[in-house]
């Protein structure tokens, strides 16, 4: 009977310190207290089942050397410990519910860093590191669903054990799509001005730019030299109270212009316009057609511009 009592006095020693040590918060902290509540049942259930109260101590011991889970790859090693050690003992049962609101709280936490790192890239350009970004918090997510249903412990712990090599994966791609640039633009059109021939204009260099709302300017330029001289061709114009997706409007302004040692040289603004455009604002994308009608600036000349765009802005 000594011997009893100094074994329940040891194990009852044992709860309090590693109690007073585990009050730091952590994903383990709530394990940490089930496990300590049947230990304490066990010692004062006589006769003490010692072998069970050493595999009690141990997974204590286990929780208390994670730093009682404060970061998540440390709480899933010591679920993992913890679930090995009491698997299959007369309070598994017990203890199963705390343990799978452990696994649940790490799984939440996973899920919340993968939604993190989606949303980082979310709205920047198209690029290969993007779409593994994407592709890959998909498939995490979908890993973690399907480990919050797993009814064996062990088997969930084992695979949530794996899910930091995905989220490593994903992180690594991160900085790719966050310096990716954006894609190149098009700006094609036919131009017509009375008095000159037509001209097909396919842009060098475009630029659009976001100002608010709805609303957007797109500059592009193309030059044309032949022998020893050289034409600039410029059109600007504007696109205003677009809605995401598709969307017909009118209202643009802007003008073309040509400037330079060629024939034809001159100013031209819009007059009218219709434009057909989609905005797609999760890939910062404009693109649609447009006819504009032009009035030449200081003259009598008259013009139109009809043609397509694609543009992403920053």
């Amino acid at each position: 009977m000594k011997k009893l009592y100094l074994l329940v006095a040891f194990i009852g020693s044992f709860i309090i310190t590693q109690t007073a040590q585990a009050n730091s918060v952590g994903l383990l902290v709530g394990l940490y207290n089930s496990v300590s509540n049947q230990l304490s049942i066990v010692s004062n259930t006589p006769p003490v089942d010692s072998k069970l109260a050493k595999s009690l101590n141990a997974a204590l011991s286990t929780i208390q050397k994670s730093g009682g889970g404060t970061d998540l790859v440390s709480a899933v090693k010591g679920l993992g410990t913890v679930v090995t050690t009491v698997n299959r003992t007369s309070v598994s049962n017990a203890l199963y519910l705390e343990v799978k609101a452990t696994l649940l709280s790490c799984v939440a936490g996973y899920a919340s860093i993968g939604h993190t790192y989606s949303n980082q890239v979310a709205g920047l350009f198209p690029s290969a590191a993007r779409t593994s970004v994407l592709n890959g918090v998909s498939n995490l997510l979908a890993t973690l669903s399907n480990i919050s249903s797993m009814p064996n412990m062990a088997t969930a712990v084992k695979a949530l054990s794996g899910v930091s090599k995905q989220l490593t994966t994903i992180q690594k791609a991160v900085p790719g799509a966050q310096g990716a640039p954006a894609p190149a633009a098009s700006v094609t059109a036919t131009v017509v001005i009375s008095g000159s021939p037509n001209f097909s204009f396919k842009a060098q260099q475009t630029v659009a730019q976001h100002t608010a709302g709805g609303n957007f300017l797109v500059n592009s330029l193309q030059t044309v030299v032949s022998g020893a001289s050289g034409t600039l061709h410029s059109l600007a114009f504007g696109i205003y109270g677009l809605a995401p997706g598709a969307n017909i409007v009118s209202g643009s302004d802007g003008e073309y212009s040509r400037a330079g040692t060629g024939t034809g040289a001159g100013a031209f603004s819009i007059t009218s316009s219709s434009v057909h455009a989609n905005w797609d604002p999760t890939h910062k994308l404009i693109s649609g057609t447009f006819s504009f009608n032009l009035q030449e600036e200081g003259g009598s000349r008259t013009g139109s511009v009809t043609g397509s765009f694609s543009v992403y802005y920053p």
